[in-house]
């Protein structure tokens, strides 16, 4: 278990486990928790609460980032992912909207911000080396922090960065956390008396207070749960300053409304869905990405994980429909429950399509008929069914196509206009992609040579061109409907 924070309000405790790779809350007197962030965390060092707002502030020391969310984990939002080198302890000031965090990395440092990322600085880079604690001194607009390495408590001026100052400087200690509050300040000392929590006056640490000891060399962070520190307002604290999904305060009556997922609308509060995104699965959880935008660290829609309908999900395809609808549908197989689903990326509306279908690796939609191909390695088939079986003219799990033992067709793409199929046949002897019509007719190879593993394929519609990858030789290929014009991408 690692660090942690209390928002008195709820009464509620927040910690990160890294061993378990997850945030974390229960309430204090232990009657319920919750994890709250399971998925897409590197190693997350430090967490703060904006207790205004209502969100949870961390840094992640393995992808350099820091990020923020509602306080029950939602709408998870990139606020710095620029500039950062082994971020780790962090402090946020809700009432003046800034945030507060220190470095590691090869230029160590404490680094401040707006709430939303903005007006990002350094204000301290110089002789400090591995700053862990970091605190605030609301009551006098202090920052407090100590160094690992130098064996030091400074502070500054939050606001200016300036009248450093060393309130303690020791030999064979371990400081790891330091916290203020009222005219004392507390840190963690791990050399001390096998783990130690001490105190001290804040503007004269000589007279040191002992107050637990024999804590272990496994202590570390320390806070302060008192109502008295958690004050203040701003247009954060009504119904969430209008924002529809995360507000973020700049200071001076100034707030950012941000959109985890999706993106701003032109009245600055409302969030809009994107209208394409990459999506994809993570055996128990269905995650997207944009689709061009590779600084854009935020997930499109919201990622989503259930183990009562996802353990092993193998194959994925996908009925673009939002314009209409609002929605999309994705389906989806899954090995461990062998069967096809379907759920739409609101994570609402979930239904399973077809039962004993054993372990699917390759599903396609065919939008103007509503049905679904997919490929059964263990029965070399492709099999198709109709998804509202209740249309006239449904049709109702149809082999389309029948091979041989020795054949395992893999991965298949569809093109509706031309009424054709590919397929990747995984045969040990002769590994191919084949193409054949709709219903099955004119089956036949399209390639066969300098091929082993295509685990890979779509179809590029608008020039009608094969895109596969092959896993054992490691390259991504190209080459028209017959198999022809080879090009490696």
């Amino acid at each position: 278990m690692h660090f942690f924070v209390f928002p008195i309000e709820n009464d509620t405790i927040y910690w990160t486990d890294m061993g378990l790779n997850k945030i974390s809350r229960a309430k204090r007197d232990q009657t319920w928790k919750e994890d709250i962030v399971t998925n897409g965390l590197g190693r997350v060092e430090g967490i703060a609460i904006d207790w205004i707002a209502g969100n949870i502030y961390w840094t992640d020391h393995g992808f350099n980032l820091i990020e923020v969310a509602r306080l029950n984990g939602s709408f998870r939002y990139v606020i710095i992912s620029q500039g950062l080198d082994q971020p780790r302890s962090i402090a946020v000031h809700p009432e003046k909207g800034f945030l507060f965090w220190t470095e590691w990395g090869q230029v160590p440092c404490i680094g401040k911000a707006r709430l939303d990322g903005s007006e990002k600085v350094m204000i301290v880079s110089m002789g400090i080396t591995w700053p862990n604690g970091i605190s605030i001194d609301y009551e006098e607009n202090k920052l407090y922090w100590c160094d690992a390495r130098s064996d030091k408590i400074e502070r500054i001026d939050l606001d200016t960065g300036g009248n450093r100052e060393v309130l303690l400087s020791g030999s064979n200690v371990d400081l790891f956390s330091v916290a203020v509050f009222g005219a004392y300040i507390y840190w963690s000392d791990r050399a001390h008396a096998n783990g130690s929590v001490r105190r001290g006056h804040k503007n004269d640490v000589t007279e040191t207070v002992t107050m637990r000891t024999g804590l272990g060399v496994n202590l570390k962070e320390i806070k302060i749960f008192n109502r008295v520190r958690e004050k203040g307002t701003n247009v954060c604290a009504k119904e969430n300053g209008g924002c529809k999904q995360l507000c973020l305060y700049r200071g001076n009556s100034r707030r950012t409304c941000a959109c985890a997922h999706g993106y701003l609308a032109g009245d600055g509060v409302t969030c809009l869905r994107h209208e394409g995104y990459l999506l994809y699965s993570g055996r128990t959880i269905l995650k997207s990405i944009h689709l061009s935008d590779e600084t854009n660290l935020n997930s499109p829609v919201r990622p989503y994980e259930n183990p009562h309908y996802f353990k092993n999900i193998i194959a994925l395809a996908f009925d673009y429909n939002q314009r209409r609808e609002g929605t999309n549908r994705i389906f989806y197989s899954d090995a461990h429950f062998g069967n096809i689903q379907l759920i739409k990326d609101n994570w609402e509306g979930r239904q399973v399509i077809v039962e004993n279908v054993g372990s699917v690796e390759g599903l396609a939609y065919h939008r103007a008929w509503d049905t679904l191909y997919w490929t059964s390695s263990s029965t070399s088939s492709i099999t198709r069914h109709t998804v509202d079986q209740t249309q006239p003219g449904a049709i109702d799990r149809e082999a389309v196509i029948t091979m041989s033992e020795d054949d395992h067709p893999h991965v298949l793409a569809l093109d509706e206009c031309q009424n054709l199929m590919f397929w990747t046949n995984w045969n040990e002897q002769h590994p191919s992609i084949m193409r054949a019509t709709l219903t099955g007719k004119n089956a036949h190879v399209v390639v066969s040579t300098d091929i082993l593993t295509p685990n890979g394929l779509t179809i590029d519609h608008r020039a009608e061109k094969l895109y596969f990858s092959d896993g054992s030789l490691g390259k991504i290929e190209r080459c028209e409907y017959d198999g022809s014009q080879r090009h490696v991408s």
